[in-house]
């Protein structure tokens, strides 16, 4: 059980330390192998990691789609770049402790 918890609490702690910076996609120069998340203006929603970047297209591999999807830059509506943010991992895992803390003497003091 205290593996379970631990693992759960690793995997929340990890979930929170990235976040996609908004870029304008009309001038930027991708970069092959760094996630982004890319909205169509279909409203389809693709996360992966960019392999090929040409002047009217770009190439990205996805977990959700089987084979690498290549999307027309005229297509995109937005597009933002993942980036570890080392306020958010900071926040969480202040705002963990003080939770653990705070379950620890809720249980302390409600034993005696």
């Amino acid at each position: 059980m205290k593996k379970l918890v631990f693992t759960l609490f690793i995997c929340v702690l990890l979930q929170s330390c990235h976040s996609y910076k908004k870029i304008n996609h009309t001038n930027y120069e991708f970069k092959t192998n760094e996630n982004y998340k890319i909205t169509l203006k279909d409203s389809k929603k693709i996360k992966g990691k960019i392999i090929e970047s040409s002047e009217n297209d770009i190439t990205i591999t996805s977990k959700t789609e089987e084979k690498p999807v290549k999307i027309l830059k005229t297509d995109i509506n937005k597009i933002g770049k993942k980036k570890f943010s080392i306020l958010k991992t900071g926040g969480t895992l202040y705002v963990t402790i003080l939770a653990a803390v705070g379950i620890g003497i809720a249980i302390i003091l409600g034993g005696l």
